[in-house]
């Protein structure tokens, strides 16, 4: 309790900032008396000592208490004077705790018989019909008034709020307001919980959100109210709706519901009227009925994940923007995909291709570079001689002008050997971004025009466990991320799962582990190399020829046509290098254009003599219809024509065995 040594008690008001009661007290009198203008209120007490020389005061609602001693000439009071004041100063401001509790008692037991015998309130009450609100939670007296309870911390009920129909509110003479409240809806430890000043305010909310609001009733009692609600539920998201009350000096609304909200690191929102708001309007009610329900839903979620979705009128009302395409209607540019290779599938070199077409703008194959620049390599099984031995094959296969933009746009990080992981795992399995992964992120945002990120492979980039799909799931929001964040295409090459190559038709999650890494990205292709049962259908009967073809062959994408998915046969070269395969399926009696050619060259040779089977097939070797290195996968090559020509009906066989004639020489 604060001494304050005055020449007379009204001195002492003055410097404690209280309003001096309305009347003079007198020597022994506990005086109750309003501290904040209004008719009713009776927070401030005063009791003035028998010697009328000391006083104690206060504001029950402030929560302040003060000790008044007259200034005396001569010598300061003693420390046993002083002791004897204070002691004089606590009697008294326990008296009047005395008289305020047993006030406060009797106040509740009106409150309480009132609220009991009131019934619910008319949903067509002026006030509530003025304000737009519900009349949920609230009672009616036998005058009209509305009835709202104000309770304590624990539910009980200690004073009433009464509401006009002109909207003109009253308090109980006599009652707690001090922590009172009122809650719509019941608060739990989840949250969200929402505090206003107003009931209409917090009724308007509450309609808006279905979450639990409550109203404290005035600016100055909200941090009280809101201390209490952050103890009774300590981990609740908090959200103080404020009173902006714009055109009031210090703006108490704003002011209240700003401490409030740092008292317990609760979050301020504040209505937002634009550039046409009317003067009176001030509060969240006033919002609703101003701008509807929908703005004071997104006042409340402004700042708050995901944000607040699509316009969707505009979406229907304007054409949809274009697709950005790194390669037209193969791979959109600045989102992620997937590359899940079998072993030995060439997926580095697919890697460099691409890398080197975003720089020169073509591809030996027939896809479109739709945007052109700078392309990077983060190549993490690679040493510089197999990225120098890769750009040599490659580059012998560019024109000089073609091979100058590529060293100017092209940055190639062969990292085996050294540390390439983007992702750490933490403490609780946990996978958090490497510095590897900041510097890289900083590094490739600076580079300009850049067009095509390749990584290579997964497994190599995080610590994480292939099998985790949270772990995959993180890899694949990073290189996403990374995507997004520099606008440029990344592809990120994985193992494709065991079985893979074997199967008619790869289909999606094809690489290897918990499938949470395709999911994450937008598109993926699968690279696998040529299959036996392939091979017989193109007419391949050499080992050797069969391994120099892959298939590329796209399994996932958002934006891609139909035909986007048909798959790509591509052929290694000298070197490794990738171009396009020239195959023709052959099935069982179909004749192609070789067997058309090796039936003109038995025509050819039928005007001198019927030749032998063994002389047909030299000639047609020398022609290069005959597929194969070995003598005996030629021997089937050329099996295979002849079985297509008699199946088809434009040879016949002759009269010795090994001998065979057109059908039109024959007739």
């Amino acid at each position: 309790m604060e001494l304050i040594a005055a020449r007379d008690l009204r001195s002492a008001f003055d410097i404690a900032g209280m309003p001096f009661p309305d009347r003079e007290p007198e020597a022994g009198e506990l005086l109750r008396f309003s501290t904040n203008g209004r008719n009713g209120d009776a927070a401030g007490w005063l009791r003035v000592f028998p010697d009328a020389d000391g006083a104690a005061f206060g504001c029950w609602r402030s929560d302040v208490s003060y000790t008044w001693q007259k200034r005396r000439e001569g010598l300061p009071p003693t420390g046993e004077e002083i002791a004897r004041l204070r002691a004089k100063a606590e009697e008294s401001r326990q008296q009047a705790k005395a008289d305020r509790d047993a006030g406060y008692a009797e106040a509740a037991t009106r409150a309480t018989d009132e609220w009991n015998k009131a019934p619910p309130a008319e949903p067509a009450h002026a006030y509530l019909s003025a304000k737009g609100i519900p009349a949920d939670s609230l009672r009616q007296d036998a005058a009209g008034r509305l009835l709202v309870p104000v309770r304590n911390g624990v539910g009980d009920l200690q004073s009433l709020q009464t509401i006009a129909p002109d909207g003109t509110k009253r308090f109980l003479p006599g009652g707690q307001m001090a922590g009172g409240r009122c809650w719509l809806g019941e608060p739990d430890a989840a949250g969200p919980l929402v505090l206003t000043e107003g009931v209409a305010t917090a009724a308007s909310i509450r309609q808006a959100t279905g979450w639990p609001v409550c109203a404290a009733f005035s600016a100055g009692n909200l941090r009280r109210v809101a201390e209490s609600v952050r103890c009774q539920f300590g981990s609740a998201d908090i959200f103080i709706a404020a009173d902006d009350d714009w055109l009031t000096e210090g703006n108490p609304g704003l002011t209240k519901a700003t401490e409030a909200a740092e008292a317990v690191k609760g979050k301020l929102i504040v209505p937002d009227f634009g550039a046409d708001r009317p003067e009176c309007a001030t509060d969240f009610n006033d919002l609703a009925r101003l701008a509807g329900e929908e703005a004071v839903r997104r006042a409340l979620l402004a700042g708050t994940w995901p944000g607040n979705g699509l316009d969707i009128a505009t979406c229907l009302a304007t054409p949809a923007p274009p697709v950005r395409w790194f390669i037209t209607e193969r791979m959109p540019a600045g989102r992620a995909g997937l590359l899940a290779a079998v072993g030995g599938s060439s997926k580095t070199r697919l890697l460099f291709h691409l890398a080197i077409g975003a720089c020169i703008g073509r591809l030996p194959w027939a896809w479109e570079v739709a945007r052109t620049g700078r392309a990077a390599l983060l190549l993490a099984e690679d040493t510089a001689a197999d990225a120098h031995h890769a750009l040599s094959t490659i580059g012998r296969l560019l024109s000089d002008s073609e091979r100058k933009l590529l060293a100017e746009r092209l940055t190639v990080y062969a990292m085996a050997g050294k540390d390439a992981r983007l992702l750490h795992l933490a403490a609780g399995g946990v996978l958090i971004p490497t510095k590897n992964a900041a510097d890289l992120m900083r590094r490739l945002r600076m580079t300009p025009d850049l067009v095509f990120i390749g990584l290579d492979p997964a497994l190599a980039l995080t610590e994480g466990d292939e099998l985790s799909p949270a772990h995959q799931r993180r890899l694949g929001e990073l290189v996403d991320r990374l995507a997004i964040d520099t606008g440029a295409t990344v592809l990120v090459s994985a193992h494709a799962a065991k079985g893979s190559q074997s199967l008619d038709e790869p289909g999606s999650h094809t690489a290897r582990g918990s499938g949470a890494l395709t999911d994450c990205v937008r598109f993926e292709y699968v690279l696998r190399t040529m299959t036996a049962q392939e091979a017989r259908q193109f007419g391949i009967t050499d080992i050797a020829e069969r391994k120099a073809h892959v298939q590329l062959l796209a399994t996932k994408g958002n934006a891609l046509p139909p035909s986007s998915f048909a798959p790509l046969w591509l052929r290694r070269g000298i070197g490794g290098a990738l171009e396009l395969a020239e195959l023709e399926r052959q099935e069982a009696g179909a004749v192609g254009r070789r067997e058309l050619a090796a039936l003109q060259i038995l025509r050819d040779l039928c005007r001198e003599a019927t030749p032998a089977l063994k002389d047909w097939r030299e000639a047609c070797a020398a022609a290069g219809l005959l597929t194969g290195n070995a003598p005996r996968a030629r021997e089937s090559s050329m099996e295979r024509m002849r079985d297509a020509l008699l199946d088809g009906g434009l040879i016949v066989a002759g009269v010795c065995r090994g001998f065979f004639t057109p059908v039109e020489d024959e007739k």
